[in-house]
């Protein structure tokens, strides 16, 4: 899962991508063809467009597809009948495809990796029909309801992030958030299901240190 925030970055860090699948939709849909990833279906359909057209001038031919009787005799006739030599239709759609393809590995969301990851190109395809944004949005924290849990541990971290800047003025410069959370406890006394209260040697040494460096106002006064 991603985050909203991750969510905007991969939409607005894949312009090229979101532009080539209009673009490709578009050329499918102006030939008539259906939207598919599979070449072999769609050079098919291309053909047995083609094909219905000349029968409409070629009695001969529209009285032997007229005696077929099996689907599978049928397209043989098309297959045998149609050359798409000088059609560069077929072409221009494998080649958009795969571009599609190359560029869609390289959709990242993050420290959660590439959308490839999650899900396969045709998988891709077949759940969301190449919309990248309802891809996103289906893996994406729904916090709707649920606001409140979030909050509460933004306000923690902004707390924490201000204990991390007291420690690296007493403790060590390269502290960071796990550091920070480990030595918390040395502040407190509460073993157990105790009630936790601060351990006020511990809290006099932090105040004395800081106020040699002459930082005792980053603990806040109410």
């Amino acid at each position: 899962m991603i985050t909203a925030k991750q969510n905007a970055a991969a939409i607005a860090g894949n312009p090229e991508f979101i532009r080539l699948v209009t673009e490709f939709k578009a050329l499918v849909a102006a030939q008539g063809l259906p939207l598919s990833l599979d070449m072999s279906m769609l050079e098919t359909a291309y053909k047995t467009q083609l094909f219905h057209k000349l029968l409409g001038v070629d009695k001969g031919l529209k009285m032997r597809f007229e005696m077929l009787k099996s689907d599978e005799a049928r397209l043989k006739l098309v297959a045998d009948t149609i050359d798409l030599t000088g059609y560069d239709v077929i072409d221009t759609i494998a080649e958009a495809v795969k571009r599609l393809e190359t560029l869609y590995k390289n959709i990242w969301a993050g420290s959660y990796g590439s959308l490839s990851s999650w899900m396969s190109f045709q998988q891709f395809f077949d759940v969301y029909g190449l919309d990248l944004a309802a891809a996103l949005d289906a893996y994406t924290f729904d916090w709707t309801g649920k606001e409140f849990a979030l909050e509460y541990f933004a306000q923690l971290g902004q707390q924490l992030e201000h204990v991390r800047n007291i420690l690296r003025v007493t403790m060590s410069s390269h502290y960071d958030l796990h550091n920070a959370c480990n030595v918390l406890s040395r502040f407190f006394d509460g073993a157990g299901d105790a009630e936790i209260v601060p351990e006020e040697g511990a809290v006099m040494r932090l105040v004395k240190d800081l106020t040699k460096a002459g930082k005792l106002d980053l603990i806040p006064r109410k």
